[in-house]
């Protein structure tokens, strides 16, 4: 679906072409993500310095096999995650491993929230390389779900 988006703004009032456009390839930027990319928003904050990272990862579609997988793997990796991203990494004070579910699909996020910028923690959470935080299983480990 999203490779046939088709995207128009109008942009009226004390706006110039230039700044129309600037907004367009944001907008495009935001709404068209390729495979492995990432968005940071941020914003400031003054009384509660916090950040909060969610890493999701798109696994399988809304077949009742791939959403009993999913629900395997999050009960699998919960205690591993807590115990690598809090206890050994120290990233922050709340690290949640769930399972994420919307439409056209679903998926495992994990929410990182703490002090530290988004850019450290997802440069330490190995949000990049999924099986260095979570571990490898073996083989076996789904084969008889």
């Amino acid at each position: 679906m999203w490779n046939e988006l088709h995207l128009e703004i109008m942009a009226s009032g004390s706006v110039s072409n230039e700044q129309a456009r600037q907004l367009a390839s944001r907008l495009n930027d935001v709404i068209c993500r390729s495979a492995g990319s990432s968005l940071c928003y941020a914003q400031e904050q003054q009384i509660h310095p916090n950040s909060c990272v969610t890493v999701y990862l798109q696994i399988g579609s809304m077949y009742v096999r791939d959403t009993l997988m999913l629900d395997l793997l999050v009960n699998l990796i919960r205690e591993r995650a807590f115990d690598i991203l809090r206890t050994k990494e120290q990233l922050g004070y709340l690290i949640q491993t769930s399972k994420f579910k919307w439409i056209h699909g679903q998926g495992l996020e994990v929410v990182i929230q703490g002090s530290h910028d988004p850019k450290y923690v997802r440069r330490r959470a190995h949000c990049h390389d999924p099986k260095r935080l979570f571990g490898e299983f073996p083989e076996n480990t789904f084969l008889d779900a």
